[in-house]
């Protein structure tokens, strides 16, 4: 799993998110599913972060986590792109 992060420009408010989720995960339905899961995440953890563009990317291994875990994984990839790109 991991997080990148590109700063917000002058114009720029907000935080925006964008996911891969390559099909090595499984069938569309699964990647959906993994999709669905990360935006909720993302609706969660939001507010804390810098503006700016994220990108979310996993691997096979997500859609076997429980969502706990997943969002431990989410968060910890967002902190620390948030820390790399300062």
């Amino acid at each position: 799993m991991s997080a990148r992060f590109v700063p917000a420009g002058d114009d720029e408010t907000g935080c925006f998110f964008a996911y891969s989720v390559p099909r090595r995960v499984g069938k569309a339905v699964v990647r959906n599913r993994c999709r669905r899961r990360l935006r909720a995440i993302a609706a969660d953890v939001a507010s804390g972060l810098l503006e700016g563009s994220y990108l979310v990317s996993v691997e096979s291994g997500a859609i076997d986590m429980d969502f706990g875990e997943l969002s431990g994984h989410v968060k910890a990839a967002l902190a620390q792109s948030c820390s790399v790109a300062r």
